[in-house]
Formats: structure tokens, sequence, C-alpha cells
């Protein structure tokens, strides 16, 4: 299992949903929507010297994250010609169902983050209902969700598989 970039794939997720993150809330605070009677709209995004050097550098880091994931996946894909990374596939990459053991560890983790998300999901829909939360929350509190579920998968995961790195 040495470099399989299935078992380090949740932590590259999740460091793409925390820059994300960081742009929503900057970006998700500072733009303005506009409705005109005539049928048109307006966006502006005003920021601040020190945010919008923020928001620049997040951008660049999510690109470069993306740039270093593809080109890793590529060397993945390499390695392991009969245990291939799509990006375009539906079917989430972390399942593995090589052996008898990754497909327990698969199941596990996945019972795992469907008992979080049949709590989570109701709970988190009172509060959007019950309470005037911005859309900027709303989609923080989405993003948090797929951070946790990735949280709960590596974590189960890793105390059957130590990943190494290249």
């Amino acid at each position: 299992m040495k470099n399989d970039m299935r078992i380090t794939y949740p932590l590259w997720q999740m460091g793409s949903i925390v820059i994300l993150m960081g742009l929503v809330f900057l970006i998700g605070n500072s733009a303005k929507f506009e409705v005109y009677n005539e049928g048109g709209f307006m966006l502006s995004v005003d920021l601040d010297l020190v945010t919008g050097l923020i928001v620049y550098v997040l951008l660049l880091l999510y690109l470069i994250t993306l740039i270093t994931f593809i080109v890793k996946i590529g060397k993945h894909n390499k390695r392991f010609p009969l245990k291939k990374i799509s990006l375009l596939s539906l079917k989430p990459q972390e399942y593995m169902d090589d052996d008898e053991l990754f497909q327990e560890v698969t199941k596990r983790a996945t019972q795992k983050v469907y008992s979080f998300f049949s709590v989570a999901i109701p709970t988190i829909a009172i509060f959007f209902i019950m309470l005037p939360i911005d859309r900027v929350w709303m989609i923080l509190g989405v993003l948090s969700m797929s951070l946790f579920q990735y949280l709960i998968y590596y974590v189960t995961l890793r105390k059957y598989v130590t990943p190494q790195t290249d």
C-alpha cells in the first residue's frame, strides 16, 4: 500500500474544503447581489486591501493544491494501473475493495459517515429553518459537514492502514 493515493485522498479533499470555506466566508461577506425590476441583476464584490490579498492568496493556494493533486493522481495511476483513480467517476475514490480487509474497512468507515449524516443533516436543517441564518453560513455549514465526513472516513481508515508519502 506504499504510495497508494487512495489512503491520503480524504486529506486532499479536506484541504480543498478548508480553502473553499475561507473563500466562501471572505467573498460571501463582501458580495452584494441586486435584482432589478426590469429583470436584470448585478453582483458586486467590495474587498478592502487586506481581504483582497487574502482572497488572492487563497485562490493561488487552491490552484496550487489542485495542480499538485492532479499530478499526484497521475503518478498514482502510473504506479498502480490496476488501482487507478478517476476524477470523473461518481464512485468515491476512497472505496477500496482490493481484499476482504479493505472491504471491511470501507464498510465501517461508510457506516460511521452515514451515522454522522443521519444526525447532522436534520440538526443543521432545523438550525437553517428556525434561525435567520445568512446564505454564507448555510454554505459553510454544508462544507463543514463535508469536511467532517472526510475526517471521519480518514480517521477510521488510518486505524487500519498507515499512510506513507513519497
